[in-house]
């Protein structure tokens, strides 16, 4: 990652989620100055002041959407209550996999967005895709209740109201449909005993059968997006579920290995495992995600792009090692399809953060002109 003056903590991970949070307000989801207050009331050598400070805020975002509800002022409502939403996950940072606070918190934040999702002026619904007996919750986004048939954007490989601030405005401004899923392993799923499984194909296509059921989903253009180590599970996914019709990996992980090793880095690891860190905390979060069943791990498999039939976009940025970047050289390379492309994101283009997470304008922008070209032109 290339040197970043910090923009208010001296701690590398919490000043990153700070910025992130910036990046959030551009799609409504926080305001600079709510963070800013409870960034004042953190102290960077007590991870429990970042729980109690973003909660506070969240708390009083939320009393915000409740008093406006009740008063019939449904745009401020809606709009508090995605502030809320983001205060109180980026409160959960701090709380490790284990503690009783967790679930709760998970579940409340969860409940949030979806007050959100029931004053929002584009439809989103609150769904429950079957899964081996059992079923992964997500949202279904449309542009508008018309019930056009439209191409349609896949993700899950993180938490689902996250996930929108990745991938969804952009969307659903460009008239794509965007179905976000916690898929097996993300979100609470391991607390249901639906666990991280390294055939994404599977999970994935459990989703792709739930799509195909709609009258509102043009099935030729099913696109799939994964993010760090979804770079994995989009790949994958995308070789093995021949429904897919682009993938989009930001950027390409060649191997399970590298699933949990993108977790591995040196500016986020403690001294002292036994420390618990605001970054650590967050780590072991995305550990369960990613473990398997029991955190044992699982057979490592290599990505097979020589199979993979439809286009990829690859996507790297400053946060990205050369290696990183050289395996998605290799991938758009050795990948069939004549529309693959890498794209490296750098601060000329405006971010330099991993993950452009400074930026989704940019990332989505990328993103949806190129399947804009490969779906629909």
């Amino acid at each position: 990652m290339p040197n970043r003056k910090k923009l208010y903590f001296d701690d590398v991970f919490a000043d990153g989620v700070l910025l992130h949070t910036f990046n959030r307000a551009t799609f409504g989801g926080a305001a600079i100055g709510e963070c800013l207050i409870a960034a004042s009331k953190v102290d960077e050598k007590d991870t429990e002041s970042w729980w109690r400070a973003w909660s506070e805020q969240g708390r009083q975002a939320e009393s915000v959407a409740e008093t406006a509800r009740a008063r019939d002022h449904r745009v401020t409502a809606k709009n508090a209550y995605l502030r809320a939403m983001t205060y109180h996950y980026n409160a959960h940072y701090a709380l490790r996999p284990t503690d009783p606070r967790y679930v709760p918190a998970v579940e409340h934040f969860r409940s949030l967005f979806r007050k959100f999702a029931a004053l929002s002026p584009r439809p989103i619904e609150a769904i429950e895709i079957p899964y081996e007996g059992k079923t992964l919750p997500g949202y279904f986004l449309r542009p508008d209740a018309s019930g056009t048939p439209r191409p349609t954007l896949v993700g899950g490989d993180v938490i689902a109201e996250e996930l929108y601030f990745w991938v969804a405005p952009g969307g659903l401004e460009r008239d794509y449909n965007i179905l976000l899923v916690d898929l097996p392993g993300i979100g609470l799923n391991p607390h249901h005993g639906i666990h991280f499984r390294p055939d994404t194909e599977v999970g994935v296509g459990a989703c792709v059968d739930w799509l195909y059921e709609r009258g509102d989903v043009d099935a030729s253009r099913i696109a799939f997006y994964g993010g760090g180590p979804g770079g994995w599970v989009a790949v994958r996914a995308a070789t093995y579920e021949e429904r897919i019709a682009a993938c989009v990996a930001d950027p390409f992980v060649p191997d399970t290995d590298g699933v949990m090793g993108f977790f591995s880095r040196p500016e986020y690891d403690s001294k002292d495992v036994s420390q618990h860190t605001l970054a650590f905390s967050a780590v072991e979060q995305v550990a369960v995600f990613y473990g398997g069943e029991d955190r044992k791990g699982y057979p490592k498999l290599t990505a097979e792009p020589e199979k993979l039939r439809c286009p990829l976009l690859c996507m790297s940025d400053p946060g990205d090692s050369d290696a990183v970047r050289a395996e998605c050289d290799r991938a758009v390379a050795t990948a069939p399809h004549p529309a693959n492309v890498h794209r490296v994101l750098t601060p000329e283009d405006g971010t330099t953060f991993l993950r452009a997470a400074d930026n989704f304008i940019l990332k989505q922008g990328v993103m949806y002109d190129w399947l804009d070209e490969v779906l629909i032109a």
